[in-house]
């Protein structure tokens, strides 16, 4: 794996500020910075990536919705000309409080929330990228690769691969096998490059611009 800084890891891109969606959305929805979602520096990523990619985008892992607001800004920033893509956001069990409620919810049209396990779903069209932050256990890790796979991710990040995130195979939201799952996968597929991305929790940048 290639070794990044935040900021090294964006020099390639053009850098898309987001607000600080630790404090947007319903207030039981909001939180500070801490180890059950992304930091400011990890959204600004997703952000980033999310301005300069586009989308349709899988999102496996929702949890409050956080990375969600930080991936809809960054798609809401540009003019796409044609329709604005969506964010595809599995989750067996979504956290975001009123989401089923019309005028609760925060207004995120391109927002198509997924209640289901996100190892089997495939999306409906072709995504450009994925954020996978679902099921942290080794196998469940890979099932959410496959899931990229099979909707036509031809970039997918990762979260929590940091070595300081402990390691827990029994609990999938007590630790990660991400750091290892990752590698492992991908060292067995011609043209992927990862990038292991120095952020709090740890993010791993997975690229084949032969799937373009």
């Amino acid at each position: 794996m290639f070794l990044r800084t935040p900021e090294e890891f964006l020099q390639g891109f053009k850098v898309f500020e987001p607000a600080d969606h630790h404090f947007t959305g319903p207030p039981p929805n909001q939180q500070p910075e801490n180890n059950g979602s992304v930091f400011h520096e990890e959204g600004r990523i997703l952000a980033t990536l999310a301005y300069n990619l586009g989308g349709p985008v899988l999102e496996t892992g929702a949890d409050q919705g956080i990375s969600t607001r930080y991936i809809h800004e960054g798609l809401t920033a540009r003019d796409w000309k044609e329709r604005l893509p969506l964010i595809y956001s599995v989750d067996i069990l979504h956290k975001w409080a009123g989401a089923d409620y019309p005028g609760v919810d925060p207004d995120w049209p391109l927002r198509a929330k997924v209640d289901g396990d996100s190892g089997s779903y495939t999306a409906p069209e072709k995504c450009r990228w994925a954020f996978i932050d679902g099921d942290h256990r080794y196998r469940g890790v890979i099932r959410d690769i496959g899931a990229a796979l099979r909707s036509g991710c031809s970039r997918m990040i990762f979260h929590d691969t940091s070595d300081n995130v402990r390691r827990n195979p029994d609990n999938p939201t007590g630790g990660s096998d991400a750091r290892e799952a990752v590698p492992e996968f991908f060292a067995g597929l011609r043209g992927w490059h990862l990038f292991d991305i120095s952020t709090h929790c740890g993010m791993i940048y997975a690229t084949c611009v032969d799937r373009e």
